[in-house]
């Protein structure tokens, strides 16, 4: 059996996956789709070499020159060939000096898949490369071993790119409107369908434009005061119920936030509590999350609103969440800033809201591989020792059980939150803490996905810590 250490690095301490496991799930291949593109010269101009001797040296890349006395790195030049260097261009304009660049030690046609290779020599079952676009056949490693030839191979006729929508996919060669997948944060733009059919591409969206202080609140603000500031005043109570017993606090200038300076703190037990409108000062966040509103609607999977206020925790506010590279673990890490001293004789409880949509994977050739992918794990630390995973209760049992991420090439079962929301609905989840009473304690919320198929993935809100 094998074993895997996931790490993942913040400035206070080491967060460190540890999973054992044999389930393996099924092999996408990335090169599954179209095939070599010719692209043929129309023969209008001819450039010389003594059109290239005229201008090369000027610093000016001119029309027939690869490059005039600039630099490149080596990955750039050949990102299968390279792992890393510079390369000067050469004298004559010519092209890469390459002899400076660290070649990939992957050797096409060893037998041996290394580098970037996705195969080497072999043959493959059609289903293992991709089981959802084939039902059979056996295709040849193409000869750079940059993926298989799919001649040969048995189309499922349900796949993503086909243009037809199906019941593991959200959209297929659609597009829609931003102003209909989010009117209240687009005004114009369209978003088409992603090249993994999980969800809509919003990088075309235009974010309507809001004006500060004009006293309408729009686009991408949390508030907006007016000219004089008032209009933006809010009870202390209604931005943070557990961390405010009273008070009111105007919006920042900037309207990003509230300026809580004014507010009366809650002294009744609450030991943390974060309802996110204030942005990620209580909290350390890696790579894809993200607080704000949340924006991704696909069909029955919508989340376009927090729980309380307009401002969330999420995986990824406009989703879906990211895939890992093929065989490995991502992982991305939301952790409490201030580890929380946990009182002795009292019971302490971590509670917040959550709305989730993880992976269900269903394979049309193998029922074993059906099951939940990618969740969400909360975990204890003191320092940097791992104190272990949160046992969690939630008001929706349908929310919380097996979930299988990957592990040194196979996949490992492990227990957490995962599951299907309702479009805009918040479960409530709690966990005892009161086993780690006389320790100082740093939580940290722990998102894993696989290589295949993401949708939203988690939206949190209304963190807190009691103690009674």
């Amino acid at each position: 059996m094998k074993k895997m250490l996931g790490l993942l690095v913040i400035p206070a301490f080491v967060l460190l996956i540890a999973c054992d496991g044999t389930t393996k799930k099924k092999v996408v291949d990335d090169d599954t789709v179209g095939g070599d593109t010719i692209v043929e010269a129309d023969g209008d101009t001819t450039v010389t070499d003594a059109d290239l001797a005229a201008t090369c040296g000027n610093g000016s890349i001119d029309i027939g020159e690869p490059c005039d006395g600039d630099m490149k790195n080596c990955v750039e030049i050949d990102p299968v060939k390279y792992t890393g260097g510079k390369a000067k261009c050469k004298a004559d304009c010519a092209g890469y000096d390459t002899i400076t660049c660290d070649e990939n030690p992957a050797v096409c046609g060893n037998g041996i898949v290394e580098g970037a290779e996705k195969c080497d020599g072999t043959i493959d079952n059609c289903v293992d490369i991709d089981p959802l676009m084939f039902v059979a056949g056996k295709a040849r490693c193409k000869t750079d071993c940059t993926g298989w030839d799919l001649e040969t191979c048995e189309s499922s006729g349900d796949y993503c790119g086909d243009g037809e929508k199906s019941e593991t996919e959200f959209c297929d060669g659609d597009a829609k409107t931003c102003v209909e997948l989010n009117p209240s944060l687009y005004e114009s733009g369209t978003a088409p369908c992603n090249a993994s059919c999980s969800g809509y591409d919003m990088t075309g969206c235009v974010v309507i434009q809001s004006e500060c202080k004009d006293g309408v609140i729009e686009g991408i603000e949390i508030c907006d005061g007016g000219p004089d500031g008032k209009a933006g005043l809010r009870d202390c109570v209604e931005i943070d119920p557990f961390l405010y017993s009273g008070g009111k606090a105007y919006c920042l200038d900037d309207c990003t936030g509230y300026d809580t300076v004014t507010c009366e703190e809650n002294m009744s037990g609450t030991l943390f509590s974060d309802q996110f409108e204030n942005g990620s000062a209580k909290w350390l966040i890696e790579k894809d999350w993200e607080i704000g509103q949340p924006s991704y609607t696909n069909g029955d999977e919508t989340i376009t609103e927090a729980y309380s206020g307009l401002n969330v925790l999420a995986t990824k506010l406009t989703g879906p969440y990211a895939l890992a590279t093929q065989g490995l673990p991502y992982t991305q890490a939301a952790i409490i800033a201030k580890p929380i001293p946990i009182p002795s004789g009292k019971a302490t409880t971590l509670m917040f809201r959550a709305y989730v949509y993880t992976e269900y994977y269903t394979s049309t050739s193998d029922a074993t591989q059906n099951k939940w992918y990618d969740g969400l794990i909360v975990e204890g630390y003191e320092d940097t020792e791992k104190l272990g995973e949160l046992t969690l209760e939630a008001t929706s049992a349908a929310l919380l059980g097996e979930f299988s991420i990957p592990e040194g090439g196979g996949y490992v079962v492990k227990n957490g939150i995962r599951g299907h929301s309702v479009a805009n609905t918040y479960t409530l989840f709690t966990a005892d803490l009161s086993a780690y009473a006389g320790k100082t304690v740093t939580i940290s919320f722990l998102f894993v996905s696989d290589y295949i198929t993401s949708h939203f993935g988690v939206a949190i809100d209304d963190v807190t810590i009691t103690t009674e």
